[in-house]
């Protein structure tokens, strides 16, 4: 989990970080499995349900951002100026990703 949070804050491109964030995602799911519960089942659930509605949110925000040339994570600063719906939906799902309450991710 540790090991793709760190991947991720060394990356330059726009989707690498969202790629290695899966790493961590994964290790944090796999918690609740690891617990043995019908608890821990529920989490895990919930989780991978989460994640993946934020995964898709993301990807589809760079993938509707190729048409902008948006490639690297410096291309993102004048996006509020381009694009405001893209800019705030693109916040909002980060925010979720970081865990910032009262997301999903949270």
């Amino acid at each position: 989990m540790i090991l793709g949070a760190l991947a991720a804050m060394a990356q330059t491109k726009v989707k690498r970080p969202l790629a290695h964030s899966s790493i961590g995602h994964v290790g944090y799911i796999r918690t609740g499995f690891s617990c043995g519960t019908i608890e821990g089942i529920q989490s895990l659930l919930i989780g991978l349900f989460l994640y993946a509605s934020m995964t898709i949110d993301a990807f589809a925000i760079v993938i509707a951002l190729r048409q902008t040339r948006v490639k690297y994570i410096a291309d993102l600063g004048a996006l509020a100026k381009t694009n405001p719906i893209s800019a705030i939906t693109f916040s909002i799902t980060m925010f979720s990703y970081a865990g910032i309450p009262p997301l999903a991710g949270f």
